[in-house]
Protein backbone atom coordinates (compact mmCIF):
# COMPACT_ATOMS: atom_id res chain seq x y z
CA UNK A 1 0.00 0.00 0.00
CA UNK A 2 1.75 3.18 -1.29
CA UNK A 3 -0.67 4.92 1.40
CA UNK A 4 0.80 3.44 4.23
CA UNK A 5 4.59 4.18 3.31
CA UNK A 6 4.22 7.41 2.35
CA UNK A 7 1.94 8.25 5.88
CA UNK A 8 4.76 6.63 8.23
CA UNK A 9 7.24 8.65 6.91
CA UNK A 10 5.64 11.74 7.65
CA UNK A 11 6.72 14.15 10.36
CA UNK A 12 9.73 12.19 11.13
CA UNK A 13 8.45 8.93 11.43
CA UNK A 14 10.37 5.55 10.64
CA UNK A 15 8.81 4.68 7.94
CA UNK A 16 7.54 1.56 8.63
CA UNK A 17 4.50 0.98 6.38
CA UNK A 18 1.94 -1.41 7.06
CA UNK A 19 4.33 -4.75 7.04
CA UNK A 20 6.19 -3.76 10.42
CA UNK A 21 5.28 -7.18 12.02
CA UNK A 22 4.28 -8.85 15.44
CA UNK A 23 8.07 -8.39 16.59
CA UNK A 24 8.46 -4.81 16.22
CA UNK A 25 5.02 -3.93 17.04
CA UNK A 26 5.74 -5.42 20.75
CA UNK A 27 9.01 -3.58 20.70
CA UNK A 28 7.28 -0.12 20.66
CA UNK A 29 4.37 -1.21 22.44
CA UNK A 30 6.59 -2.28 25.04
CA UNK A 31 8.65 1.35 24.74
CA UNK A 32 5.51 3.06 24.92
CA UNK A 33 4.63 1.22 28.48
CA UNK A 34 2.17 -1.52 27.28
CA UNK A 35 3.05 -4.63 29.19
CA UNK A 36 0.33 -6.75 28.17
CA UNK A 37 0.20 -7.27 24.45
CA UNK A 38 -2.09 -10.53 22.80
CA UNK A 39 -2.28 -11.25 19.50
CA UNK A 40 -5.08 -12.91 18.05
CA UNK A 41 -4.77 -14.80 14.55
CA UNK A 42 -8.51 -14.91 13.09
CA UNK A 43 -9.44 -18.06 11.08
CA UNK A 44 -11.81 -15.95 8.69
CA UNK A 45 -9.06 -13.65 8.58
CA UNK A 46 -5.70 -14.95 7.60
CA UNK A 47 -3.95 -11.38 6.54
CA UNK A 48 -3.89 -9.54 9.99
CA UNK A 49 -3.29 -9.93 13.04
CA UNK A 50 -5.13 -8.37 15.68
CA UNK A 51 -3.48 -6.97 18.97
CA UNK A 52 -5.05 -6.51 22.21
CA UNK A 53 -2.79 -4.36 24.29
CA UNK A 54 -3.07 -2.53 28.24
CA UNK A 55 -0.88 -1.18 29.97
Amino acid sequence: CMHCMTVSLAQGGEGLGAMWGEEKARELLADAGFDSVQVHLLEHDPFNAYFVVRP
